[in-house]
C-alpha cells in the first residue's frame, strides 16, 4: 500500500507486548510502518487502513505467531479529541503540551484491537 502525504505526520507509540523479548518502545510514523526497509512489511493493507483511520489515543493490536504489538496513535494532523474543554491532538502530552502523560490513565482512553 502506498502512503498518503500526511502519513509522515501520523505518529504511533509501538510497544512489543508479548513474544518479542525486551524490545524497547519506539515511535514510528505511519509511513515508517509501511516501509519494508524498516522491517514493517508484515503489516497488511487492512491493518494500515485501521491505523490511519483510528482516533488519537486508540490502541490497535497486531498479533502473529511471534507475539503481539500494540500501536497507540499519539498524533494525527487531522484528528484529535476534546478533554475538559481542550482539543487534544497528542495523547501523550497534558493539555498544555508541556508534560508527558499516560493516555489511558490521564485521559481515560480505551483500547481498540484487531
Amino acid at each position: 500500500m502506498t502512503g498518503n502525504k500526511s502519513d509522515d505526520l501520523i505518529l504511533f507509540r509501538v510497544e512489543w507486548v508479548e513474544g518479542y523479548g525486551d524490545a524497547p518502545i519506539e515511535y514510528k510514523t505511519l509511513n515508517q510502518l509501511q516501509s519494508a526497509d524498516d522491517g514493517w512489511d508484515a503489516l497488511d493493507d487492512f491493518f494500515i487502513r485501521v491505523l490511519r483511520n483510528s482516533d488519537v489515543g486508540a490502541i490497535n493490536s497486531w498479533s502473529d505467531p511471534s507475539g503481539r504489538i500494540d500501536f497507540l496513535k499519539v498524533r494525527d494532523p487531522e484528528g484529535g479529541f476534546e478533554h475538559d474543554a481542550h482539543w487534544i491532538t497528542d495523547a501523550t502530552k497534558s493539555e498544555c503540551g508541556r508534560f508527558d502523560v499516560d493516555p489511558e490513565e490521564y485521559y481515560g482512553l480505551k483500547s481498540e484491537s484487531k
